[in-house]
């Protein structure tokens, strides 16, 4: 798949952190979808088709973490999949392991450097595209 044709949802109700991850990401091609809170993430995930969800930790009223377990009964149900990334300035194992617990595929400590975030969403992306290959292989 194309990066260009790529979506992904940032979701942060910092707004600085969402315009720096989001005019990063678009420099490289992709389209971007943003959400202050958990309401309008829930609200683009049920109305949109998106590749890739970034998502913080810590915001009102429903975390990061509640949103990711959120989405992923949706898929359960659906049989749908993204790929999420928790943002979040928390950087304890301890959390790491609950947002592994809650459905997450990856974690970055902020700050982050951009080429980090860069790397991540490439290689989640590329895991989306394997995904995606097997699944259309499969059904044919």
């Amino acid at each position: 798949m194309e990066v260009n044709r790529m979506n992904i949802l940032v979701v942060d109700d910092n707004r600085m952190d969402r315009m720096l991850i989001e005019n990063v990401l678009k420099k490289h091609g992709y389209r971007i979808i943003t959400a202050n809170d958990g309401e309008e993430a829930l609200n683009a995930y049920n109305k949109d088709s998106f590749d890739l969800i970034i998502i913080d930790w810590m915001m009102p009223p429903a975390g990061g973490l509640n949103i990711c377990k959120e989405i992923r009964k949706i898929e359960a149900e659906t049989g749908g999949f993204c790929y999420v990334i928790m943002v979040t300035g928390k950087n304890l194992v301890e959390d790491e392991v609950r947002a592994f617990e809650a459905g997450v595929n990856d974690f970055i400590s902020k700050p982050f450097d951009q080429a980090i975030l860069v790397a991540r969403v490439k290689a989640g992306m590329k895991i989306v595209n394997d995904r995606k290959t097997l699944t259309q292989a499969t059904c044919e």
